[in-house]
């Protein structure tokens, strides 16, 4: 898992076990330590990774002055950082806060500097003018929509062309019958033949009239529908298009104008990015150097006090030695004496013991032979 600075400003290390140690233990202090060492050298393949992709990047687009900064780039690569050694250990018992808290912000740095170098090569540009095309999509949409709508305008006039179409045709129907009972009235009597040429002449005329009438009607009628749906069409066939090339025009100009934003916003942030990056590293190489530093001279500082210290406690211990030896073979010369003592004691215990039994025996045998006698 990587090391953030959180942990390393939170780290704690338990105090040593024994007498007269001090600082932290320095078994957790190595182990940290090697932590440390290796997210520095994925820190550094990391830089390394991110510089050859930026010079890649700078190469794909060509120029004098991305080639120099590509050089430059690669003259200010991370150099290698040394192991730690872990003589060196106890010395990380003795770095302050301030080198923690300073170590935690040179990381904070690095890793805005490489958010905002991410950001930069996002394609805020491409989003923007697809955004802007989209805009320009809807607005041809609303366009061929009205266009439709006149479609279905003109068509609906076309429809009312064809009813006054069937109109005139249903008018030429009907005269054509009056004319046919014409016709058929000329075939009755003479007595009625002079009211019946009257009323057919009549009948005649009058549907003339109104056929005539109907025809202009219906002529009229079809020459203003479709004079008004030819305009209509034409109007909004001419905005649409009008529209259409105003937006496409707008939306290339737009997405142009974004594209040169996007990519001149790209070029500063790379160029801020690189000239962060390059001053956090060296910040953090030369706080690498002043730490290493600081903490052999500590380590040196505590090998001095713990040889010291150890000659101290090694004196203190002989005589100490000596002392209890002394004690011992006083105690010893003692227990000696007593030892014999209970030798001389177990002798006459044992004698006594002995001749005690002895005249016990001898009491019990006169007792089992006084028996005999009597009987």
């Amino acid at each position: 898992m990587a090391l953030t600075p959180e942990d390393v400003v939170k780290k704690e290390f338990s105090k040593p076990k024994g007498f007269g140690r001090n600082g932290y233990d320095e078994i957790q202090v190595d182990d940290f330590l090697d932590e440390i060492v290796v997210e520095l050298r994925r820190l550094n393949a990391e830089n390394d990774s991110l510089s050859d992709k930026l010079d890649d990047c700078r190469r794909s687009h060509g120029g004098d002055g991305d080639a120099t900064m590509a050089g430059q780039s690669k003259t200010t690569a991370v150099p290698a950082l040394t192991p730690v050694n872990n003589a060196a250990a106890p010395a990380a018992g003795g770095s302050s806060d301030e080198d923690k808290a300073e170590i935690a912000r040179l990381k904070k740095e690095l890793e805005t500097s490489r958010t905002e170098l991410d950001k930069a090569r996002a394609p805020k540009a491409n989003e923007a003018a697809d955004a802007g095309q989209d805009a320009a999509s809807a607005d041809l949409t609303s366009a061929r929509r009205d266009l439709q709508t006149a479609r279905e305008e003109a068509k609906n006039a076309q429809a009312k062309l064809a009813e006054a179409d069937a109109r005139i045709t249903q008018l030429e129907n009907e005269l054509k019958q009056a004319r046919e009972a014409a016709s058929a009235t000329s075939t009755q009597p003479a007595t009625s033949e002079t009211n019946a040429g009257t009323d057919a002449a009549g009948v005649i005329a009058l549907a003339q009239r109104l056929h005539d009438q109907h025809v202009r009607d219906g002529e009229t009628e079809r020459d203003r529908l479709i004079g008004e749906a030819t305009a209509h069409r034409d109007k909004v066939v001419t905005e649409a298009n009008t529209k259409s090339e105003k937006l496409l025009s707008s939306a290339k100009q737009r997405h142009d104008e974004l594209l040169t934003t996007g990519q001149s916003t790209y070029d500063d942030l790379v160029k801020r990015g690189q000239s962060e990056h390059d001053d956090l590293v060296k910040k953090a190489q030369a706080k690498h150097d002043e730490l290493v530093s600081s903490g052999q001279s500590q380590h040196d500082k505590l090998v001095r006090t713990g040889t010291e210290k150890s000659a101290a406690l090694v004196a203190e211990a002989e005589q100490r030695r000596t002392s209890i030896l002394s004690d011992l073979e006083t105690r010893r010369t003692a227990l000696q004496a007593e030892i014999e003592r209970l030798k001389g004691f177990e002798t006459d215990y044992r004698s006594n013991l002995k001749g005690y039994l002895n005249e016990q025996l001898r009491k019990l045998d006169e007792k089992q032979q006084t028996p005999d006698t009597k009987a």
